[in-house]
């Protein structure tokens, strides 16, 4: 049985797998290969993204606690013979 952290992990991987230019949704195709927790990415691996959790927070308010936990989200791609800032834009 996965925890929370967990099944909100393995969602946003499957999620992420979703970004791709073939149903004309995104101007990307990172989800061609999603990644998790990994900061070295080979050319060979690209285009991609990569998941990293981020270290979560409790806090109580109102007399409820308040679970948050960041993800970041990198979306890898080639640049070519484009502009860099123009193919970040479509990533974004």
């Amino acid at each position: 049985m996965n925890t929370i952290r967990e099944e909100i992990i393995l969602e946003l991987l499957a999620r992420g797998a979703t970004l791709l230019t073939a149903g004309g949704e995104y101007a990307t195709n990172c989800g061609e290969s999603v990644i998790r927790a990994r900061t070295r990415i080979s050319p060979a691996e690209v285009p991609c993204l990569v998941i990293l959790p981020q270290e979560e927070q409790a806090e109580n308010k109102h007399g409820r606690v308040q679970h948050t936990m960041l993800i970041r989200a990198e979306g890898h791609v080639e640049f070519g013979s484009s502009d860099p800032s123009v193919i970040a834009e479509t990533i974004l």
